[in-house]
């Protein structure tokens, strides 16, 4: 996973060598350039899974940490108007 760029994929792939660590190998295993394709495809998808679900995760801190009024009044009256309650980065992430 050394060439690419993927926080995912890597962590995905650190896991996996972690749960395969001290498992027999196939009798095969010592002649064959590349492990099984299905291992190799593992970190790919489930990586692109998780960097979507991290991204996710951004999404909603973001939006459910901050403030949604409109108008918003804080202080001694200071009034703020903007469109901040337009759920446009869940409705996003949602998709």
């Amino acid at each position: 996973m050394m060439f690419r760029n993927s926080v995912g994929a890597r962590q995905t792939t650190k896991n996996l060598l972690v749960w395969t660590q001290g498992m027999p190998r196939g009798k095969d295993a010592k002649s064959s350039m590349q492990n099984p394709l299905n291992l190799r495809a593992i970190p790919q998808v489930h990586g692109a899974i998780l960097d979507e679900l991290n991204q996710i995760h951004q999404i909603l801190k973001t939006e459910l940490t901050g403030i949604s009024d409109n108008p918003m009044i804080v202080g001694t009256p200071q009034m703020f108007s903007q469109a901040s309650a337009v759920g446009a980065a869940i409705a996003c992430a949602s998709e």
